[in-house]
């Protein structure tokens, strides 16, 4: 779960998004994950693959080095039996237009995929903003946690 904290009151409930992981995959053989690290995932984490009929694992800026904390999933032709998410699904996981970052390397796309917010939540808080607020100076924040510090972002 994601959670985001916001001082623009909302009284509408959140549509809940039904859709699960297998809606965003590319019919892809690549992107595997070594046995190497598979092979150090088992002995040092209580790791898992992530279930495509479910949620997606945070993304994070650090997906490109496969850190274990981060979504991998069952592929038949990778040495290990999994695979990464591609930069392609990534962009689909936040909500990003397809092949928005697709200008930079693979490393790059993840690291700006992965330190992004999940659009359409951002998209949502924002659109409640009331429009007497908007143009009069007044400061409407978010608040989110970065390397353990709280920053605004002003309206």
């Amino acid at each position: 779960n994601r959670y985001y904290w916001t001082n623009i009151p909302i009284n509408q409930s959140w549509e809940i998004n039904k859709s699960v992981l297998s809606d965003i995959l590319e019919d892809i053989d690549d992107y595997h994950l070594s046995k190497k690290h598979h092979r150090a995932f088992l002995k040092s984490y209580k790791w898992k693959s992530t279930d495509i009929n479910g949620k997606s694992k945070v993304l994070m800026a650090c997906y490109y080095k496969q850190p274990p904390h981060s979504p991998y999933i069952q592929c038949k032709g990778s040495e290990s039996g999994y695979r990464m998410l591609s930069p392609l699904e990534c962009e689909r996981l936040q909500g990003l237009p397809e092949n928005y970052t697709a200008a930079v390397s693979k490393s790059q796309r993840y690291k700006m995929i992965g330190n992004g917010f999940t659009i359409p939540v951002i998209k949502y808080i924002l659109s409640h903003i009331p429009q007497s607020q908007l143009g009069k100076g007044k400061v409407i924040a978010l608040r989110f946690i970065n390397n353990n510090q709280q920053q605004r972002l002003a309206a």
